[in-house]
């Protein structure tokens, strides 16, 4: 069974103040990790919100870099 974690993100405020787009992020990825057979999905999330993924690097992300350190400890298989 591959353990997965999500990971939601939104690249401004504004999308983060309609909080719409996180609901429609998360629900379409348990829809898909519910449709592998071999998936289970894990308790933690990653978040991140109002964070411009093309103006900052990989190092000026917490939430990539807490995954990061997560998938080298072997805590998940899969981040989603």
């Amino acid at each position: 069974m591959k353990r997965v974690r999500m990971l939601l993100r939104v690249s401004s405020e504004q999308q983060l103040e309609a909080d719409g787009d996180l609901g429609i992020q998360r629900n379409m990825i348990i829809e898909y990790i519910d449709r592998q057979s071999n998936w289970c999905l894990d308790d933690k999330e990653y978040f991140e919100g109002g964070v411009s993924g093309y103006k900052n690097s990989i190092e000026q992300r917490d939430a990539l870099q807490e995954a990061w350190q997560d998938a080298q400890n072997g805590e998940y298989d899969i981040l989603a």
